[in-house]
C-alpha cells in the first residue's frame, strides 16, 4: 500500500473536509471529501466522540479510495480555538554589518517562540515588520545590510484543549497531525497584499461560529471569535415560524433579503415531490434579524480591536455562513458603514467563499511542497511560518 504524505483537514463548524494535494497539478486536490458532524460552540466540541468517528471515517474512506495510506495531515485550526500575541525580538548578526540572508529573517521568528503552557501552544509565526539597525523598517530584509535585526512578530496560539484533543485523535489513528491557523492562511493567501500592508479586517462567517481578524504586514495581530453564524438563520426560521427542517434547507437556497416584497409575494420550494409556499416578508424578517445580530457581533469585535484600518480599506467577508444569502453582504456594509468585499479563492474550482478555508490550506500546502532545505529545518520548530520571500 503506497503512502500519501500530504493531506489537509479543514475543521468547519458544520462539517469536516479531508483532502489530499495533487503534487502533479498545481493548486488542485487528488482526493477530497467532507462529512457533517455536530460541530463546536463556545470553544468546545459538542460531541468529541462524534468528532473522532467523523475524522476516522473520512480517513478510512479516503485510504480505501486511493489505495494508499495517509501518514501526515495538516489540520486547519478554526479561529474559535486560537488567539494571537505580539513580541518584539532582537538578534545580533555579528560584530559588523553584513548582508541579511533568508535564514536570518526566519531564525529571529523562531527565537521568540512562546513556550508551551497549560493553556496554549504556538503554531504559527509571522512578521509584522523587521527593523534593521533601529531605523530601517521593512518586510523583506533579505539582501540588505545590518548589524542588528529586530522584528515585531505575531504568534498564533492554539488552545490547549484543541491541541491535546487532536493529538489524542492523532495517536489513536497513528497519523501525524500538524497544525496551522485557518484564518491566517486565508489572510496570507486570499487577501490582497496591499490590503494587509495597510491593515485590514477579515470576517469569516461560518455555520455556527464566526471570526473577525485584523492583519498587518504578514501577521494576524488581532482575532475575536463568537459562536454565531449563518446556520442560526435556519434555526430561527424553525423556532419563530415553526417551519420543518427540510423546508428550511430548501428555503436557504432561495432567501434574498434585497427584495422589497408585497404582502402576497411568496417563496416557492419543492420538498418531497410537492411544492410549498412561504411569505417572503415573513422569511426575510427572521433572516434579517439574525444577520443583524451577527453583524452587531462583528461591529463589537471591530470596536474592540486596538488597531484601525484606513477608512478606504474594505472589510473582507468570507466563509460558509452568508454564502447563499443574497443581500447579506450589502446588509453588513450598511450596518458597519464600510465597503464590504467578498473574499474567495482564485482557484477556479474553489472560487466561492464557502471554500475559502480548504482553498487557503491547499495553497499553503502547495507552497510547502515547493520548498526544500531550510524549510525542513524550520519544520522542526514552527511547522508553518508565514513570511513573504
Amino acid at each position: 500500500m503506497k503512502t500519501i504524505k500530504d493531506a489537509i483537514l479543514n475543521i468547519g463548524s458544520d462539517n469536516i473536509t479531508l483532502a489530499i494535494i495533487d503534487e502533479k497539478c498545481s493548486n488542485s486536490f487528488f482526493y477530497e471529501s467532507y462529512k457533517a458532524y455536530l460541530g463546536f460552540q463556545n470553544g468546545n466540541f459538542i460531541d468529541e466522540e462524534d468528532l473522532f468517528f467523523c475524522i476516522k471515517s473520512l480517513i478510512k474512506e479516503c485510504e480505501t479510495s486511493i489505495f494508499g495510506k495517509i501518514s501526515k495531515i495538516l489540520v486547519g485550526v478554526p479561529g474559535e480555538f486560537t488567539q494571537v500575541i505580539q513580541k518584539e525580538v532582537e538578534m545580533s548578526l555579528g560584530p559588523t554589518r553584513r548582508k541579511i540572508i533568508s535564514r536570518d529573517a526566519d531564525n529571529i521568528l523562531i527565537k521568540g517562540e512562546p513556550l508551551k503552557n497549560d493553556s496554549h501552544v504556538a503554531i504559527n509565526a509571522s512578521p509584522i515588520c523587521y527593523i534593521l539597525d533601529e531605523n530601517d523598517c521593512t518586510l523583506c530584509p533579505e539582501g540588505k545590510f545590518a548589524q542588528n535585526i529586530k522584528a515585531q512578530i505575531s504568534y498564533v496560539l492554539c488552545d490547549r484543549y484543541f491541541y491535546d484533543l487532536f493529538n489524542d485523535i492523532s495517536d489513536e489513528l497513528k497519523i501525524n497531525f500538524e497544525y496551522t491557523s485557518t484564518m491566517l492562511a486565508e489572510i496570507m493567501f486570499l487577501m490582497p497584499r496591499v490590503a494587509r500592508d495597510n491593515g485590514a479586517f477579515l470576517v469569516d462567517v461560518g455555520f455556527t461560529s464566526s471570526s473577525v481578524a485584523f492583519s498587518q504586514g504578514d501577521g494576524m495581530i488581532f482575532i475575536k471569535s463568537f459562536s454565531l453564524g449563518g446556520g442560526y438563520i435556519a434555526s430561527d426560521l424553525m423556532d419563530v415560524l415553526n417551519i420543518p427542517y427540510d423546508h428550511v434547507v430548501a428555503l436557504s437556497e432561495k432567501i434574498n433579503i434585497n427584495l422589497s416584497p408585497s404582502t402576497n409575494d411568496q417563496y416557492f420550494i419543492p420538498v418531497k415531490n410537492s411544492n410549498s409556499v412561504y411569505k417572503i416578508s415573513d422569511i426575510n424578517e427572521v433572516a434579517i434579524s439574525t444577520i443583524d445580530d451577527i453583524c452587531d457581533y462583528v461591529q463589537k469585535a471591530i470596536n474592540n480591536c486596538p488597531y484601525k484600518a484606513s477608512d478606504n480599506i474594505p472589510i473582507y467577508l468570507t466563509g460558509t455562513g452568508f454564502a447563499n444569502i443574497i443581500g447579506a453582504k450589502e446588509r453588513m456594509a450598511q450596518i458597519l458603514g464600510k465597503n464590504v468585499e467578498i473574499l474567495s479563492s482564485p482557484i477556479p474550482q474553489y472560487n466561492k467563499p464557502s471554500f475559502s478555508g480548504i482553498a487557503s490550506l491547499l495553497m499553503l500546502m502547495q507552497t510547502k511542497i515547493n520548498k526544500t532545505g531550510l524549510l525542513k529545518r524550520l519544520l522542526n520548530n514552527f511547522k508553518y511560518i508565514f513570511r513573504r520571500k
